[in-house]
């Protein structure tokens, strides 16, 4: 593993928000398992786009847990009900980077192809 893009330091005082000591641990793991899955995707992403990106993912995991890959959720206390829908980026490999992530590490977003070919008139 290599260093993360961003320390437990820099990400708390991005945070702005103070980290229970099982909050830290679990933070610094997450920033070392994400930066080398970014790495991993894009060994020669820019620095800063890297770290805005690894930030986001860290603070959302950190923020939504369990969570994360639902796109609506609904609970009601009396009785217990709780339920949730999957987002269709939930069942992706890489679900932790959303589009937007994956536009600013300058990786393909579409899933689709792009139309190719030499259309030439006169060619045909």
């Amino acid at each position: 593993m290599a260093d993360p893009y961003l320390d437990i330091d820099e990400f708390t005082a991005e945070y702005q928000g103070t980290l229970s000591d099982g909050e830290a641990i679990t933070a610094d793991r997450l920033l070392r398992v994400v930066s080398d899955g970014i790495r991993a995707l894009k060994p020669d992403a820019d620095l800063t786009a890297a770290q805005q990106v690894l930030f986001e993912v860290v603070r959302d995991e950190m923020a939504y847990g369990h969570l994360g890959p639902l796109s609506t959720f609904a609970n009601t206390t009396s009785r217990r009900e709780e339920s949730g829908t999957f987002a269709q980026s939930a069942t992706l490999v890489d679900d932790y980077l959303t589009p937007r992530h994956r536009r600013l590490l300058g990786l393909q977003v579409s899933a689709t192809a792009a139309p190719r070919g030499s259309f030439t008139p006169g060619d045909y």
